[in-house]
């Protein structure tokens, strides 16, 4: 497994800033996750930013570890939403957690899946992204954006909020389909 991500990590990327989450982030991530909209077809939060902040606090040993991230992606250091990368292993990753304000700027949602899979991709090293959470089978944007990188389905499992869709994403696929994604999103190579 490559080496960890410094705890310092920052990147500008097509037009977005993304850095590490730190704990005074956790007032937004509540409001994010805890937004009727956006929490429909995610686990649910406990909309207590102390709880949120203690939450941070030991991921932060984990991200130390190297065996997860949590991002925050900006636009003119104002926050527009959040992608993690977890359950990390040898050749594979887990991503999720994928959530946007409603008013984010258009696309900046797209552009963070890129940016997240080229880092599990370039920075971590995997080979492949295996979603073993899931996506629910009714959020169908989130769903036609993992195919449309690449991702290939595998399986699904049932739970509370419903049935949930797995996709694999192979470091190739997702390169073949990237020049598309980023047309798509107004970026050109």
């Amino acid at each position: 497994m490559h080496p960890p991500l410094p705890s310092n990590f920052e990147l500008d990327r097509y037009g977005l800033h993304v850095r590490l989450v730190r704990e005074e982030d956790a007032a937004f991530i509540v409001k994010l996750r805890t937004n009727e909209h956006n929490s429909r077809y995610i686990h649910d939060t406990v909309a207590d930013v102390e709880q949120q902040k203690e939450w941070l606090q030991v991921y932060k040993y984990r991200e130390a570890e190297g065996k997860e991230y949590y991002f925050i992606f900006e636009i003119n250091g104002e926050p527009q939403g959040v992608y993690r990368i977890y359950n990390r292993h040898a050749d594979w990753c887990v991503t999720g957690s994928w959530v946007f304000k409603q008013d984010a700027e258009r696309n900046s949602a797209l552009k963070a899946m890129i940016i997240t899979h080229e880092i599990v991709f370039e920075d971590l090293g995997h080979d492949y992204v295996h979603d073993v959470d899931g996506i629910n089978e009714n959020n169908r944007g989130v769903i036609n954006a993992m195919k449309s990188i690449g991702g290939k389905f595998w399986g699904e499992r049932v739970e509370e909020k419903g049935k949930y869709m797995q996709f694999d994403l192979r470091k190739e696929d997702f390169y073949n389909n990237r020049p598309t994604i980023l047309r798509f999103v107004g970026i050109k190579l």
